[in-house]
């Protein structure tokens, strides 16, 4: 193993999370990540909490068991032989939860000066949270939107959806 990088991950654009990503090696072209306990319970929490959504149907339920993460697959528990993934801690007390499993991608800010690749500018210091009408569908709910932006691009995002909500992200 070559090393890891410090980023912030997500499967969804919603839940945010700091992370270590491993640059050896991705998943279907997704991320690799591995979390600190802390933030471990972080992740169990939003996968326990969301009643399963979408991006986390994999582990229809995430546990700890002591300081091993325990994820039950649906469908999976009526077979013969199934045993939950028990997921431990590394050598350095990293958890890599959803290891070349789950559709992880690193968070980098969404303004349209930061295109290509990321520079140090895009690291994300918050995500805005706004709704949208949908225009071509008048009597539709708003659409919810997640974006993350870094520091200098954050107050030009705040200024065009005064009504957002602010989440700021914890230092890498």
């Amino acid at each position: 193993m070559n090393g890891w990088v410090k980023a912030y991950v997500t499967i969804d654009g919603h839940d945010v999370f700091p992370a270590e990503v491993a640059t050896w090696t991705s998943w279907n072209g997704a991320a690799c990540p591995r979390f600190t306990r802390q933030v471990a319970e972080r992740v169990v929490e939003a996968v326990s909490t969301t009643n399963q959504r979408g991006p986390y149907e994999d582990a229809r339920e995430l546990s700890w068991q002591e300081d091993v993460i325990i994820c039950r697959v649906p469908g999976s528990e009526d077979q013969e032989g199934y045993e939950p993934e028990r997921i431990e801690p590394d050598h350095d007390g990293r958890y890599a939860i959803g290891w070349k499993a789950w559709t992880w991608s690193e968070v980098w800010c969404q303004d349209d000066t930061h295109c290509g690749e990321p520079d140090d500018l895009a690291a994300p210091v918050a995500i805005l949270t706004w709704s949208e009408p949908d225009r071509t569908r008048p009597d539709a709910q708003p659409t919810l939107t997640d974006a993350a932006f870094c520091a200098p691009c954050l107050e030009r995002a705040r200024a065009a959806h005064p009504k957002a909500t602010v989440t700021t992200l914890p230092p890498l």
